[in-house]
């Protein structure tokens, strides 16, 4: 089976960019069968080198964009999308999927106001595993999860304001994913838009 990164050029958005899917190919029964795995990463066709698989030096974020495309490789490369699957895929544990995010944030060219506190929650969701002693996973997010965090982030002596941006915050995070779960092969409960989350 080959894999390779393609752009469809007829499905341009208004700012004339497309999304780079990672296609992956295979021969059954003498026929030929593609499927594509989107990835978050847009890119103006003159910028997209097909012979390099890469983002080109005129877009102004193609070393943050590449960056991403290459984990994205590493992750799904001997993915088999034409079986069917009843288990779940979680290459990363959540602190790698929230650097993932950031990288994809870094990659919309944005300033770093827009994720800079996506930043700092990371850095503190990253103390808090250390401090629970064991690697954090969508799985693991639930309301019991929220409590523990909220009891955590008290310790620390965050006042009630920056533990409500912390979560507010977290959850737009997590919507992110929550809606692409299906393309990521991640099952993710919808326990955190509870009003008791974060409460």
């Amino acid at each position: 089976m080959k894999s390779r990164f393609i752009i469809l050029t007829s499905q341009k958005d208004k700012n004339g960019e497309c999304k780079i899917y990672l296609e992956f190919e295979t021969k059954k029964d003498g026929k030929r069968k593609r499927k594509r795995k989107p990835t978050d990463v847009w890119v103006k066709p003159r910028f997209w080198s097909k012979t390099k698989q890469s983002i080109l030096a005129g877009d102004p974020s193609f070393l943050e964009k590449n960056e991403l495309l290459r984990s994205f490789h590493r992750i799904y490369r001997d993915d088999d999308p034409f079986k069917s699957r009843n288990t779940v895929i979680e290459p990363n544990g959540l602190i790698e999927w929230m650097e993932r995010y950031i990288t994809f944030r870094k990659s919309l060219g944005k300033k770093r106001s827009s994720f800079k506190e996506f930043i700092t929650v990371k850095n503190r969701m990253k103390r808090f595993q250390k401090d629970s002693d064991y690697r954090l996973e969508f799985i693991d997010i639930n309301i019991k999860f929220s409590d523990d965090l909220i009891l955590w982030l008290a310790e620390q002596e965050y006042d009630p304001n920056t533990m409500k941006k912390h979560f507010s915050t977290f959850k737009t995070f997590l919507y992110h994913y929550y809606s692409r779960q299906a393309d990521y092969g991640l099952v993710i409960s919808k326990d955190f838009q509870s009003k008791e989350f974060g409460k």
